[in-house]
């Protein structure tokens, strides 16, 4: 877990994990609770073929090059390149339960296990043991105690990044 204080970046980080993961052979699955699947798409896609995101929307409307661009990226890769997931729950919607049912689903029908489990972000999911408190430190210690918890039964890594208040 990154720990960041509010608009720092936390999200372009966990995108460019994702990307460094693929690139470097880990099938990797990118859980949203924040951003549209669309942006999140965007901003790894951009990572992946080095290039800003304002060239990389105008790449996305020329779907031959995009196509070209990615196959030479994966014929440069000296490690087979893994295969990325993403997924957007709404704010406070899902909890490690839910999106450990949902992975594991996936990885059925994808038919390939994920390594890398990157969720942005944390203080954003439900808390299922206690979804009513009130307490801020308890609620995101006991999400980040499941997410460990997810990630050793799955034997997936889970990253993460959680936010500080102003004062943090």
């Amino acid at each position: 877990v990154f720990l960041a204080g509010g608009k720092s970046g936390k999200s372009f980080l966990l995108c460019n994990l994702a990307a460094e993961s693929i690139k470097r052979g880990f099938n990797t699955a990118y859980i949203t609770l924040e951003l549209q699947e669309e942006i999140v798409n965007m901003r790894i896609g951009a990572n992946l073929l080095n290039v800003t995101l304002d060239d990389y929307e105008d790449l996305t409307k020329n779907q031959p090059l995009l196509k070209e661009k990615l196959m030479n990226l994966k014929k440069s890769s000296v490690i087979p390149m893994g295969n990325l997931h993403i997924k957007e729950f709404p704010t406070s919607t899902a909890s490690t339960n839910d999106i450990s049912t949902y992975l594991l689903k996936t990885e059925e029908l994808l038919g390939y296990k994920f390594d890398n489990v990157i969720i942005d972000y944390m203080n954003l999911m439900k808390n299922w043991r206690n979804p009513n408190s009130e307490n801020t430190y308890m609620k995101i210690k006991q999400i980040a105690e499941d997410c460990r918890a997810m990630g050793q039964i799955n034997n997936w890594s889970v990253q993460s990044v959680t936010q500080t208040n102003r004062s943090g």
